[in-house]
């Protein structure tokens, strides 16, 4: 019984220098990899908002990962692996607060309002926020 090798793959040389980067797999395939593990149980913004409102309600040093993790309805290791620490937590908790009141504070600046409205509008927005 003789049994049938696959034809050997031609060995291609790369030029010396600058090594060729390698292209992603959706790039060879076409297909996006499947995501490992089970899919995420919960919305990031949600829980970044709701961890927000913790923080801004006892501050950092008196809010406790319980605190946190009741809030957000999400146990202590999903918080640790979805977030980091409680000072990663906090320190993302941060940038999505401020990015939200850059994205509607922008909006403000660039209509052409008179001061007076202008100025009821940013207030709003900030006791809003």
């Amino acid at each position: 019984m003789v049994q049938k090798r696959n034809p050997p793959v031609p060995f291609v040389r790369q030029k010396p220098g600058k090594p060729q980067a390698a292209k992603p797999l959706v790039a060879l395939t076409g297909v996006a990899p499947k995501r490992r593990g089970r899919p995420r149980a919960y919305e990031p913004d949600v829980a970044l908002a709701r961890a927000l409102d913790v923080f801004w309600k006892d501050g950092f040093a008196a809010t406790s990962l319980d605190d946190l993790s009741a809030a957000t309805g999400m146990n202590r290791p999903s918080l640790y692996g979805a977030f980091g620490d409680k000072r990663e937590l906090y320190k993302k908790t941060y940038e999505s607060y401020r990015n939200r009141a850059r994205a509607r504070m922008g909006e403000v600046f660039a209509a052409d309002r008179p001061l007076r409205p202008m100025l009821e509008r940013i207030y709003g927005i900030a006791l809003d926020m």
